[in-house]
């Protein structure tokens, strides 16, 4: 989808409509002859970002105004995003040899089989935003992380650390102590770690 956005005779903006609906995840385009001319503001960037080249992309449920102006006209595009609506996710290992599947949302995500591999769990975010996270049970690795948004990948690199540090097990990360739970979420796009009621952010 996209919309119709084009400069009139005395250089001002004019959009076919005011108000949009977008899938969390989903982009939309604005285009302008003079897209370099016009400056955009969310008055909720949290919600839905816009950038350069007037690429809008909803993160999370709700709405929000996008501002266009170019100096002779300022408009407002409306931004709706409705909510999700999310299976819960779940492992299908087609027996011992086969792949596993991930269900999350509309997707299926695969995975090649072996025997270290497992589940280990899911965040939800504002009933918006769910990563999976993999692991090597053999040496307590993080190999994958998987975040529902096309745009938003974290990298292995980002929790390599956590797996040299603390110890795995029932699903969490802990101290030598066994008593200390890190727990991990997805903040706006960024991952957060809690640990003794402190937040650290990657």
């Amino acid at each position: 989808m996209s919309t119709s956005c084009k400069n009139t005779d005395d250089n001002s903006i004019s959009l076919s409509y005011d108000h949009i609906t977008l899938k969390i995840g989903e982009s939309h385009s604005i285009y302008a002859y003079s897209i370099h001319q016009i400056e955009y503001h969310s008055t909720n960037d949290s919600i839905a970002t816009v950038d350069d080249y007037g690429t809008i992309t909803a993160l999370f449920e709700g709405s929000c105004d996008i501002i266009l102006d170019n100096k002779h006209e300022t408009q407002t595009l409306t931004v709706n995003i409705p909510p999700l609506d999310f299976k819960e996710p779940y492992i299908n290992r087609n027996g011992s040899s086969e792949d596993i599947e991930v269900f999350m949302g509309s997707e299926t995500h695969h995975i090649e089989h072996t025997e270290n591999i497992d589940f280990l769990y899911f965040i939800k975010y504002h009933d918006a935003a769910q990563i999976v996270y993999w692991i090597d049970n053999s040496n307590n690795t993080l190999i994958k992380t998987e975040c529902f948004f096309e745009n938003v990948i974290f990298e292995r690199s980002c929790f390599q650390w956590l797996s040299d540090n603390y110890e795995y097990k029932d699903g969490y990360f802990t101290t030598n102590d066994g008593n200390t739970a890190i727990s991990l979420r997805c903040d706006n796009g960024i991952v957060v770690m809690t640990f003794a009621a402190n937040d650290i952010t990657f």
